[in-house]
């Protein structure tokens, strides 16, 4: 049995990427700068510790919703940097509100539930390089406490 954390997200284009990258100003504080090659920008739709038996399973459960899935058009409002829980910087592209995001965030962390914990998450089981943040421990264990993608 190996245990793997794992963030389940919607990745935009290259060329959208590129742009979140540059509209971000980040603090000398800041935990996570993004790139296009090693932390990507992105959209969590879950978060959760997967025990390597049940991959195969929840693969099949993101095919069969991605078979579904229609093109999503997505704005963002602004950006920020806040501070989070280890007292770090953190800044961010915030997304305007989307329902269809929200329905799909929460039909996938309704499916993927049974499959994941959030228990005893440790940077151990994150892959790296990059060093992951210890605070990356803290979303995936209380990634399911909240209830919209945009929290």
């Amino acid at each position: 049995m190996s245990l793997i954390a794992v963030d389940i997200v919607l990745l935009p284009s290259l060329p959208i990427m590129n742009e979140v990258i540059e509209l971000i100003d980040y603090s000398n504080d800041s935990v996570i700068c993004l790139n296009a090659q090693n932390c990507l920008p992105h959209i969590s739709l879950a978060m959760g510790v997967f025990d390597d038996k049940n991959i195969a399973e929840a693969g099949a459960v993101l095919n069969e919703l991605a078979q579904r899935l229609d093109l999503l058009e997505l704005e963002i409002s602004r950006t920020q940097t806040k501070t989070i829980a280890d007292g770090k910087d953190i800044s961010e592209a915030v997304i305007d509100h989307n329902p269809r995001l929200t329905e799909l965030h929460l039909e996938l962390m309704k499916l993927l539930n049974p499959l994941l914990t959030h228990e005893n998450v440790q940077t151990n089981m994150f892959f790296s390089p990059p060093q992951v943040a210890d605070i990356s421990t803290t979303w995936v264990k209380h990634y399911f406490d909240k209830k919209t993608p945009s929290e």
